[in-house]
């Protein structure tokens, strides 16, 4: 299959089963990783810009507080697409090489987060 076709429900559910942190978001798979501060988020930012660029292929980034969010959706395609995949595992190991991931524990904090400040799943699918 050519990484660049919109992947079908079963596939990105397929594919989301080697990728247990991330989820189907519309037209994204997302993943919100925690840091200890929002210093620690810009720094990872930065690294991942480096590692996006190399791939031609960059997420979209929500900062929030301690909380970066990734969602990884192919605009030109429209949807979900084998390259997002691709930049997700390569996400993975540059989380697993930078960060102590706070995991499921702070899950709390990003609901909490996204109830002070609003879903951005919305303005991206616009």
């Amino acid at each position: 299959m050519d990484s660049t076709q919109i992947l079908h429900t079963r596939e990105i559910k397929k594919r989301l089963g080697s990728l247990p942190t991330w989820e189907k978001n519309s037209k994204a798979i997302k993943r919100s990783v925690l840091f200890e501060s929002f210093h620690e988020c810009v720094d990872f930012v930065c690294i991942l810009a480096e590692l996006s660029d190399s791939m031609e292929h960059h997420p979209d980034i929500e900062i929030r507080e301690n909380t970066v969010t990734l969602y990884c959706s192919s605009h030109s395609a429209n949807g979900i697409t084998g390259v997002d995949f691709d930049l997700a595992h390569r996400i993975e190991g540059l989380i697993t090489e930078t960060v102590v991931d706070r995991g499921d524990e702070d899950m709390d904090e990003i609901d909490e987060a996204e109830q002070l400040f609003g879903d951005a799943d919305a303005l991206l699918n616009d």
